[in-house]
Parts: C-alpha cells; sequence; structure tokens
C-alpha cells in the first residue's frame, strides 16, 4: 500500500503545555491523521450544479453577556480552560489594567479575587492583578504561547509610549532612541517601544525589552493579536504597518527576538465598493488552516475628515481565512457577526477578540458597545454601555454548501485516502444528503452508489458515517485516487473528515506505479 513519503511529524512542544492550547484543533496537512475538508471556496470542487457556498452566521448567545462591575466594561480578551483551576478564564486589559475574571462553563462569568496581589500604583479592584508602569501608559493583548520554549506561556505584546521609553532609551546607548534623547529633553509622541511583557502563571508578570517585535521597521498602533502557526512552528504576530494605517500586516519569529520582515496580507480592495479599513485582525488555528475575523471599520464620513485618519462609525468583522498561515482571503464581504438591537450592547460595536473550539460548536468572544467608535452616547446609556458578547457557531460552520432550490449536487477534485474511515458534518432535518464515489476519470466505483449509500435523512449530525450497503467504509480504496459526487436536497453540508490528501497528476502517477507521494504537507489541504 503507498505511503507518504518523508511525513512531517506534530510539533511535539505543544503537548508539553497544559491548559493553555484554548482547545483549538490542531491539524497538519502532511501527516498520517483525521483531518477536516472544509469548504471554504470553490477550489475542491470540479462540478456543481444548483449549489452555493454560504457564509455560516454565529448565533448571539444573551446569557454569556458580561459587563465588569468595576468598569462597566467586559474585555474581550483570550479565552482558555485553566487547567489548575478547573475553570475557563479570561485575563483582559482595561486602560493598561488587567483584570481576570472566570467561569464554570465558558458562558456565565465573575470576577477572580487576588487579594494578595496589589499591582503598582494600587488595587483597582478584587480581580486587579497587574498594571502597566505609570511613568508611561502601554496597551497590549494576551498571547497564549502553546510551546513557551522560553519558560513563559503567557506573553503581552505591548506598545510602550512616553516617559518610560524616553529613561530607558537615555540610558541606553544602544537603544534606537538614544541620540534622540540628546536632541529632545523630554519623551516625543513618536518615541515607542514594541516591547512584551512575560508570565510564568498569567498573575505576576516582568518585562523583556529584548522581545522587540517591530525591530524599528514598522510603528504600528494598538491592537494587535499573536497565534501560534502549527504548520511552521513560529510565532505570527498581526497588527497595522503604521500609526493611523488600517490594514493587516503579519511578522513571525522562534524565539521572539528575531522576526521575520513585516509583510501586507490584507487591505481593503475595489471590491468592498465603498471606504472601509481595517483596524485589528485576531487570528486563530483551526484545524489545518487559519480563522481571522478582522475588524471592518466603516468609517466614512459626508462631513469630511476632522482629524489626520478617520475614526467614527461602527466596527463589526468580516470573517478571514487563511490555508496556512501566511496567505489571507475574505470568502464574502459581509459582516460575519450582525450588530444587536438598538439600545443593546453591541448595537454599534462588536470585535472579537477570542475563540474556543469544542466538540460540538464554536464560542466567539467579543469586546462590545453600543456607540460606535469616536461617537458620544446619551447619559443614561453610559453606565453599562460596553461588555463582552458570546456568539456561538455549529463545528466547521464558518462557510457550508445548500442547495439554490430543490436537488443539488457537487463533484470534489480528485484525491486518496489512507485510511477507510470517513464521516461527513452536516444538517440535514427536512432533507436528505446522499455521497457516492468515483474514479479520478470520474467513473462511478462498484458498491459506492447513491442508491447504496446510507443516507443522511431527516436528520443532523457532526459525524455521520460514510457507508454503503455492502461497504462499511472506503478501506479497499486505501490508496486510489477517487472523488466524493454529493446531492442533496435541503440540507447543510459542513465537511467531510478524513485521513486525506488532495492530489495532482504526479501524485495520481505515483500511486498507480505504487510508490509514496512525496510531499503532501505543502499548501494546505
Amino acid at each position: 500500500m503507498p505511503i507518504l513519503a518523508n511525513t512531517p511529524k506534530a510539533d511535539p512542544k505543544i503537548s508539553k503545555m497544559q491548559g493553555l492550547d484554548f482547545h483549538v484543533n490542531r491539524e497538519y496537512t502532511g501527516k498520517r491523521m483525521p483531518k477536516t475538508m472544509l469548504f471554504w471556496d470553490y477550489w475542491k470542487i470540479h462540478e456543481m450544479n444548483n449549489i452555493e457556498l454560504v457564509q455560516g452566521k454565529p448565533e448571539w448567545q444573551p446569557e454569556g453577556t458580561y459587563v465588569d462591575p468595576y468598569s462597566n466594561r467586559g474585555g474581550g480578551g483570550r479565552v482558555f480552560f485553566d487547567e489548575p483551576s478547573g475553570k475557563w478564564r479570561k485575563i483582559w486589559q482595561n486602560a493598561g489594567h488587567f483584570f481576570v475574571t472566570e467561569s464554570e462553563d465558558g458562558i456565565r462569568w465573575k470576577p477572580v479575587p487576588f487579594p494578595e496581589i496589589i499591582p503598582e500604583g494600587g488595587k483597582l479592584a478584587t480581580h486587579h492583578i497587574f498594571s502597566f508602569p505609570n511613568e508611561g501608559p502601554a496597551v497590549g493583548w494576551l498571547y497564549l504561547d502553546p510551546v513557551a520554549a522560553d519558560g513563559y506561556p503567557y506573553k503581552i505584546p505591548v506598545i510602550e509610549k512616553k516617559q518610560r521609553v524616553y529613561d530607558r532609551a537615555k540610558a541606553d546607548k544602544k537603544h534606537r532612541w538614544h541620540e534622540l534623547t540628546k536632541q529632545f529633553d523630554g519623551p516625543r509622541l513618536h518615541m515607542d517601544d514594541h516591547i512584551m511583557y512575560v508570565s510564568k502563571d498569567g498573575i505576576s508578570w516582568e518585562i523583556k525589552t529584548e522581545y522587540d517585535w517591530s525591530l524599528g521597521r514598522i510603528y504600528p498602533e494598538e491592537p494587535h493579536f499573536m497565534f501560534y502557526n502549527h504548520l511552521s512552528g513560529k510565532h505570527s504576530l498581526v497588527c497595522r504597518p503604521g500609526l493611523g494605517d488600517r490594514r493587516v500586516v503579519l511578522t513571525s519569529t522562534e524565539d521572539f527576538k528575531t522576526w521575520s520582515e513585516p509583510r501586507l496580507i490584507l487591505q481593503p480592495d475595489l471590491i468592498d465598493g465603498k471606504i472601509l479599513e481595517f483596524y485589528a485582525m485576531p487570528t486563530f488555528p483551526y484545524g489545518s488552516n487559519f480563522v481571522g475575523f478582522v475588524w471592518a471599520s466603516h468609517f466614512s464620513n459626508s462631513e469630511g475628515p476632522d482629524f489626520q485618519v478617520l475614526h467614527k462609525g461602527p466596527q463589526n468583522p468580516q470573517l478571514v481565512l487563511s490555508p496556512d498561515g501566511e496567505y489571507f482571503v475574505r470568502p464574502v464581504r459581509e459582516p460575519f457577526i450582525d450588530f444587536n438591537p438598538p439600545g443593546q450592547i453591541g448595537c454599534n460595536s462588536i470585535r472579537p477578540e477570542g475563540m474556543v473550539v469544542l466538540d460540538d460548536e464554536i464560542r466567539i468572544y467579543s469586546n462590545a458597545s453600543m456607540s460606535a467608535h469616536g461617537t458620544p452616547l446619551p447619559d443614561q446609556l453610559k453606565e453599562k454601555s460596553r461588555g463582552m458578547l458570546l456568539h456561538t457557531l455549529r463545528r466547521d460552520g464558518f462557510m457550508y454548501f445548500q442547495t439554490k432550490g430543490f436537488w443539488g449536487q457537487f463533484l470534489t477534485r480528485p484525491f486518496t485516502i489512507f485510511n477507510g474511515e470517513f464521516s461527513m458534518n452536516a444538517e440535514a432535518v427536512t432533507g436528505e444528503i446522499k455521497v457516492e464515489v468515483r474514479s479520478d476519470k470520474n467513473h462511478l466505483i462498484d458498491g459506492y452508489s447513491f442508491d447504496e449509500f446510507i443516507p443522511l435523512k431527516f436528520n443532523d449530525s457532526l459525524k455521520h458515517p460514510l457507508q454503503w450497503q455492502n461497504r462499511r467504509n472506503l478501506s479497499e480504496l486505501i490508496g486510489k485516487t477517487i472523488r466524493f459526487n454529493v446531492k442533496f436536497y435541503n440540507a447543510r453540508i459542513y465537511s467531510f473528515t478524513g485521513d486525506y490528501h488532495f492530489v495532482d497528476a504526479h501524485d495520481t502517477r505515483r500511486l498507480n506505479d505504487g510508490l509514496p507521494i512525496m510531499d503532501t504537507s505543502r499548501f494546505g489541504s
């Protein structure tokens, strides 16, 4: 039986850390393991009739709304499962002060008291654990490092400003701003440091000035977010290319000291058809792919700009997808999460910051507000106008196939399989889905017809097994080049799961000669 040649292994370093993977399912394109066949575009399809690919819509869960009793905000922040406490936790910031909230179920939240901790400058609330030094403001968002080779699984990439930066530059002859301290007798607005605060437990923090993530090449403003690219083994940071330049760039590192050249990965384009700006893009691994939520900012103004940059208007996310954590696209140019009704938190601003993947659903946590960015609110709405919102989405529910009318059909491009077990994530509560297997030349394979398939009918399943009357799985087709032909009505198809690889002509020629495929790790799946 043909096998994979030069099969890469999963990063063994990740498993050493406990409780910091925030329930992200990581899959590896070149590894022998079940992988999720998601449909985020039409690349995997060679024929389709009367079907369309539709963006999913997360549902707001009102019981998950959290307004902090101290700040009257809920923050966003990276939600993760804390193994030592056995609870969900969120470390979030407000004006440079960090707080901890926790939850038994990841839905209902409450402050976590830390009476023994007295942050610099004084304690603001029982769950206040840390403040950036008050010699100069600083802003940053939590990164949960699943590798933590330096011993610090909690990290906050920070933009530090004003007096603290000036004093540091004046004392250090190697600092990039040292010469400017001879020219100016105080801090200047253009003198920023891009460094990190790190922690072993998420409670006690220390500074790492050598973790310079801009290296003097870009001077962005907040917000900025990090994610771990398990395919490349690198930590990636997404931010803006400059102060007021609301597009998205990416830079990566393995050791937090040496960073790649920042690369522009996303900006509004002509297809948007309007003035649009990208405020930030939190990004998360998902299977062997990556999901981003770009904060689309609708700052156009018929009265004209009143500042150097446009800065007033509503914000909500658009869905951004990537097969490798390097190349990003927006499959549709529509809001991924809809605004809440007027007068409720999230009626003018929803900015996702955290995502958790469970067995049956995806949870998205957002920093939300009644007010649009830079605009006022009436006094009666100010007290509890901001908070954290929870939205849920079906597992693999970012995009799905549906028919345009009654029956529809699609045929996949050729792929090969390395295990006979395959399942389908689909909903057919009022409909039916059938699958047949065809050869690379589009000939029906005996025993795998529509009529012999055990259909998903009038039901809903995250893992409906692909079985036929006399074929309980696909084992006899291991190492062959096959296609799925799917027909359905009144249904939604989200994904297939199995150990597979989409083949090119070179792959097929080797398989036909009983030879292993040379490389299945490149370019996603």
